[in-house]
């Protein structure tokens, strides 16, 4: 475990025993959740939210106190030896809405605390917290600082910021070095594949942390409406739960992903592919060898991306070489005729959920002996 993996835990023993963490029911949750099966490993995407916070005026928050939100997130990634470790930390330059003139009051927070990721299998292990630290202005400038560093984690491809996440949880456990702190609230959890015969598979899930006794809140009696958490006897007689400090984290999966535009790594290439087929060469001739040299590039780039699950970089490099191939078809069957729109990642996104997800090569998807 690193520093700040223990340091977080050191906390965690120390003040946030016997509070209640009950995870919503799942017909509790309107809308009706899309999909509440388990992931395997491989089967899709997760990502961890604080989607809503209350705090009490019961503490001099904001003038001796300062609500931190900390977590720290352990999976697997692609092919790194080691899980890597995620960081979150937003302090009060972040919960610009939780200040002092919003105590008291339901803040929609809407904080992810990683991007999102391949689910690879094993475990995922969650460490999240709201801690209440001794206000200083040297704490306050660490924080903002830590905060923006934190942030550049939050992209879709997460292999571009491998060395700041270790940057963060570093900053993490250096944070916890500073001051007098305790744990408001707090949330452990360890997270596996489908089919491990305990309760606790990677699904998606709502989960109350509430600053009271264990058992204070039947969970039978909490819901959430549009990402809301309520009290009540029912969806319709509940109204939203005050009075209490509380978090509501919630646990997303995905079988596909909707952030094409941001894989810069395959997007690049692939656009490039389709440029070259619009462009002639210095004889006058359609650039058909660098529109194949930039489409190999993105088919390689996918099936090496760590930021999709193994089945969908098959499926993704098979949908870049079928999209180029009708791309290339109907412009050099139409040149000079009609204007084609080319595709984009987000078209080959689409296409990409009807390919076939049994094993290749990016060899096999462009033989070298093929006529490009």
């Amino acid at each position: 475990m690193t520093p700040a993996w223990s340091s977080l835990g050191k906390l965690f023993q120390r003040d946030a025993q016997h509070r209640d963490r009950p995870v919503i029911p799942i017909e509790h949750i309107s809308p009706p959740l899309a999909d509440t099966s388990s992931l395997a490993g491989g089967d899709g995407y997760f990502q961890l939210w604080v989607v809503q916070m209350f705090l009490k005026s019961d503490r001099d928050w904001f003038k001796s106190w300062y609500p931190v939100v900390q977590s720290l997130t352990r999976f697997r990634f692609g092919n790194l030896p080691n899980p890597i470790e995620v960081a979150q930390i937003a302090g009060p330059g972040y919960l610009r809405d939780v200040d002092p003139a919003h105590l008291d009051r339901i803040v929609q927070v809407d904080l992810p605390l990683t991007p999102l990721v391949p689910f690879t299998g094993g475990m995922v292990q969650i460490e999240v917290g709201l801690v209440a630290m001794q206000a200083s202005d040297t704490l306050k400038r660490f924080l903002n600082v830590m905060g923006s560093f934190a942030s550049l984690l939050s992209v879709p491809q997460l292999s571009s910021a491998v060395n700041v996440a270790a940057a963060v949880s570093k900053g993490v456990d250096q944070l916890l070095g500073i001051g007098d702190k305790n744990m408001v609230l707090g949330y452990q959890r360890t997270l596996e594949s489908a089919g491990g015969g305990g309760d606790n598979d990677l699904r998606p899930a709502y989960v109350a942390l509430i600053n009271a006794a264990s058992g204070t809140y039947n969970p039978e009696n909490l819901w959430v409406r549009n990402s809301r958490l309520l009290y009540g006897a029912d969806l319709a007689n509940s109204a939203e739960l005050t009075g209490v400090d509380f978090m509501l984290l919630r646990i997303e999966t995905r079988r596909c992903r909707d952030d094409w535009d941001a894989f810069n790594t395959i997007s690049e290439p692939f656009t490039k592919a389709m440029n070259a087929l619009t462009q002639t060469d210095t004889a006058g001739n359609p650039n058909v060898a660098d529109a194949a040299a930039f489409i190999r590039a993105a088919a390689v780039a996918a099936m090496n991306s760590p930021d999709l699950t193994a089945n969908d970089r098959v499926k993704v490099a098979r949908a870049i070489r079928s999209r180029y191939d009708e791309y290339k078809t109907a412009v050099l069957g139409e040149r000079a005729l009609v204007a084609r729109q080319p595709p984009v990642l987000a078209d080959v996104a689409r296409t990409a959920q009807e390919m076939d997800d049994s094993p290749t090569t990016v060899g096999q998807l462009f033989p070298a002996n093929e006529n490009s």
